[in-house]
């Protein structure tokens, strides 16, 4: 089955290089990314620079597409020709499959996951809604645990989730406590996986790091305009965590009213 990843940025390349190392042939993969020479660079370091290819080849000749764009590039959409022959799966946040079918005019599954230190890592985790079996045989190939979400509302709350191990280490770079976890469980009686998934965000938040450690993590997971630098500014703007978990939730639902 052959899988193009459109936007080969920190969690498409993410996705890619966990598939070539868990034994997908990489002369089936195709990656597209927006012209930058740092992540360019990136693709070159994974051994992936063979890999890259025009959005045009990756639309007509995929198997599987994922779309790993960033939510404020999200119109160039309009420029893809997608067929009707590939699964399409977006991982963009923000954005509902409604608005991505008024956008593609293509029904899309929608996926989100945790950040790509975790999916390297082999300790990610993966939303899903509108699932099928190729689909979560490709995702489970990749090592994430996979929640199948009963509606899609709920990816607000699981985007926010996933991003507080960033939250944790900024706390500890402002040498703050802030048990702020049974608060957010509270907050969030509707989504059943949140006692599991914070748990989960304790167990997969690095330890032992440096402040410059520390803040790479974090820059790597805060994508400009997302869920986690809202998160993270909140944070510095000495908000507790729970007050922080609703700024990233907003955020998300900021996004999806473009």
């Amino acid at each position: 089955m052959k899988i193009g990843i459109i936007g080969c940025g920190h969690l498409g390349l993410a996705f890619a290089k966990q598939m070539v190392k868990t034994g997908y042939d990489q002369s089936l993969l195709r990656l597209s990314y927006g012209g930058s020479l740092s992540t360019l660079e990136r693709i070159k370091q994974a051994g992936l620079e063979t890999c890259i290819a025009s959005n045009h080849t990756i639309c007509t000749s995929s198997d599987i597409i994922i779309l790993a764009v960033k939510p404020d590039i999200v119109p160039l959409l309009l420029e893809l020709r997608l067929t009707d022959n590939a699964k399409i799966v977006s991982c963009i946040a923000g954005y509902d499959t409604r608005q991505l079918f008024q956008i593609t005019g293509k029904r899309i599954t929608r996926i989100m996951s945790s950040s790509p230190m975790t999916i390297e890592a082999e300790n990610g985790v993966c939303a899903i809604y509108d699932n099928d079996v190729a689909l979560e045989n490709l995702l489970s190939r990749l090592r994430l645990t996979i929640y199948a979400l009963p509606s899609e509302d709920l990816f607000h709350l699981f985007t926010a989730t996933v991003c507080l191990p960033a939250a944790y280490l900024q706390l500890e770079l402002d040498d703050r406590t802030d048990d702020g976890q049974q608060i957010i469980s509270e907050h969030c009686v509707d989504f059943k996986l949140i006692d599991h998934l914070i748990s989960w965000t304790c167990k997969v938040t690095p330890q032992n790091l440096s402040a410059n450690e520390k803040e790479a993590y974090i820059s790597k997971m805060a994508t400009k305009g997302g869920i986690t630098e809202a998160i993270i500014h909140a944070l510095k703007k000495h908000q507790s965590l729970a007050d922080a978990f609703k700024c990233g939730v907003r955020r998300s639902i900021e996004i999806s009213l473009r």
